[in-house]
């Protein structure tokens, strides 16, 4: 109880549980119903950190037409793919390199899924290889199952920022295998000002990679800057689901207030 009441959080019953979730679901069936509500603005700015095959582009231009987007993913082919299928719209902007917690160059392990590919390297003796040791593919030793390591460029959200004249981020999504922290770690002077308004990312508590960021790791840079989770998705079973991972969105004080003034919960 006083480790979850350090982080500002509380423990309530199921009741009150069920009450605050049947208001909350009837209001918003998904995290994009949530967005318009959360971010009042028609043209924000957007982070899209991870972009992967580009889903996360598509579906922020649909919910929000007029945002400007900044996408990022370290995978040179799958970034160029991205980039010609956005060519013509200016308000997406594309970068072929990485986000961490320094400026430097770093080696990305690309697997055959291409939505695993990180930072980390995966664990072979786990339940999740076991399930998808079919998709993976090894190398000549036959005890690696990466496809292939790259050199890529790695910078910082708050040196990219102050680089381009970027003062605010209305939305920052992060998704990048558990390196999450990472990300994070090199935000800290617009975390601090609050300078980013929603933080949307991928919490994973199965044992996939052999270093991958924990609900503590996300914690220890979000807590003292005043920034709560507000909504979860797709919530499994920790205990049985070999893939346990799912999307949080955590928001500033500023962005919270504003909410529950709004509906008054």
């Amino acid at each position: 109880m006083k480790t979850i009441e350090h982080f500002g959080y509380s423990l309530i019953n199921n009741n009150s549980y069920d009450k605050l979730k049947a208001i909350i679901n009837k209001k918003f069936k998904h995290f994009h119903s949530l967005y318009k509500v959360l971010i009042q603005d028609d043209d924000p700015i957007i982070f899209d950190i991870g972009a992967n095959m580009g889903q996360s582009i598509k579906k922020f231009k649909k919910i929000f037409p007029k945002s400007q987007v900044y996408s990022f993913e370290p995978t040179p082919q799958i970034c160029q793919k991205i980039i010609e299928n956005y060519k013509n719209d200016s308000s997406i902007k594309i970068y072929n390199k990485a986000v961490g917690a320094k400026n430097e160059r770093k080696i990305f392990n690309v697997y055959e899924n291409s939505g695993w590919s990180s930072f980390n390297e995966k664990e072979i003796n786990t339940r999740h290889h076991e399930k998808n040791k079919r998709e993976y593919i090894r190398d000549r030793n036959k005890n690696k199952l990466i496809e292939e390591q790259i050199d890529v460029e790695t910078i910082t959200l708050d040196s990219f920022c102050e680089q381009n004249n970027i003062y605010k981020i209305d939305l920052l999504k992060v998704d990048t295998q558990g390196y999450e922290d990472k990300v994070l770690e090199g935000s800290q002077n617009l975390l601090k000002n609050n300078k980013i308004d929603i933080i949307q990312l991928e919490m994973t508590f199965s044992k996939i990679y052999n270093m991958q960021s924990s609900f503590y790791d996300i914690e220890k840079h979000l807590h003292n800057f005043g920034y709560k989770i507000f909504a979860t998705n797709n919530f499994g079973n920790i205990y049985q689901d070999i893939n346990f991972s799912f999307d949080v969105i955590y928001t500033s004080k500023k962005i919270e207030d504003q909410y529950y003034k709004k509906y008054k919960m």
